[in-house]
């Protein structure tokens, strides 16, 4: 397991802007993005990431009839695949979302139910962006006219184009990606 809380004075400062402060304690500044983290302030995530773990490992280890140690042994902080966690024991079965609300409504005893599918709205980048990935617009928005769009409109447009050429890098074919930006050489 990992924690990221990312931290901006490095790119805050080649702008010009610093920042400085007083705090009442060693963790006053915990989640300030401009300031680098404090020795205390590292430890403090990571004893919070470690009790998370520890957690994970408890709850696992009594839904599979076994010891934390164990579970610890098999999982040791990873992301597994779907497949290999099946031949590790950690799940019984593969499914899609219709079968584990299938699984659901069984749990709860439920013979007769719906869903519904509940989405917040999307602002004009989000919806620009779904339109751009599902059509062939993506490809030749780069060739138009310079004046055909206004330019703050264009420069939006460009970022969306190249966070979708990003994306389609990505080609596991289940979905799974850790992605780091700063470690990308973009």
């Amino acid at each position: 397991m990992f924690g990221v809380i990312p931290t901006f004075e490095n790119s805050l400062a080649a702008l010009g802007v610093n920042s400085d402060g007083i705090g009442t304690t060693n963790l006053a500044d915990l989640y300030r993005l401009d300031r680098p983290m404090s020795p205390q302030a590292k430890q403090l995530i990571q004893f919070g990431v470690n009790h998370v773990y520890d957690q994970f490992l408890g709850i696992v280890a009594e839904a599979r009839n076994s010891t934390p140690e164990r579970i610890h042994d098999i999982a040791q902080g990873r992301v597994w695949t779907g497949e290999k966690a099946k031949a590790l024991g950690l799940v019984d079965h593969l499914g899609n979302l219709q079968e584990a609300i299938d699984a659901a409504a069984l749990a709860a005893g439920l013979d007769a139910y719906q869903t519904e599918q509940v989405q917040s709205p999307m602002d004009f980048r989000e919806q620009l962006m779904r339109q751009l990935s599902g059509s062939v617009m993506g490809q030749w928005i780069r060739w138009l006219p310079a004046d055909w769009l206004p330019q703050g409109l264009l420069a939006e447009v460009s970022g969306v184009t190249r966070e979708l050429q990003l994306l389609n890098r990505f080609n596991d074919p289940r979905g799974l990606y850790l992605h780091c930006f700063e470690c990308t050489a973009q």
